[in-house]
């Protein structure tokens, strides 16, 4: 949704963070941090940045309409100019300079570390199991350690 709100592109490979310039190239490295004093790796997205990449890109795919390109290859040309821009931005923020307002919460730290461990814990679950690779769901035993994981990660605790 924010990506949305921001004018951004929701699917970006390269530049995929809605809060800095954080980039499949640059995320590697573990010295890196994020803030706007400019001694930081990644900084924030500015909002004259941002209208600056949505021009560019507006005038980009006018220039395309010229063209005959089919939807898809239009869609591809349009991504990879952004790419080439160091940016995810493809239209103006819809909520204008509070875009610069947006930070990450620790709800999506806590999220993010969840899904995590309960990856960890899943495919822990399925090797102590020792299931067979043509195994189906539905056809295991209650008793079996992939079904009481699978069961007590259903199950509500109050």
């Amino acid at each position: 949704m924010l990506a949305f709100l921001g004018g951004e592109l929701s699917n970006a490979a390269t530049y995929f963070s809605t809060f800095a310039n954080v980039s499949t190239h640059s995320i590697s490295g573990l010295d890196g941090s994020c803030g706007s004093s400019g001694k930081e790796k990644w900084e924030p997205w500015t909002y004259e940045d941002r209208v600056s990449v949505a021009k560019k890109v507006e005038q980009f795919k006018t220039s395309l309409t010229k063209k005959q390109l089919s939807a898809s290859t239009l869609r591809s040309k349009v991504t990879s100019f952004i790419a080439k821009n160091n940016s995810r931005q493809e239209f103006k923020p819809v909520i204008g300079r509070l875009i610069d307002q947006a930070n990450v919460g620790p709800l999506h730290v806590k999220n993010n570390a969840c899904a995590h461990t309960h990856r960890l814990l899943l495919h822990k679950v399925i090797a102590m199991s020792r299931l067979g690779d043509a195994t189906k769901t539905f056809c295991l035993f209650q008793q079996t350690r992939h079904s009481r994981g699978i069961s007590s990660l259903c199950t509500t605790v109050i």
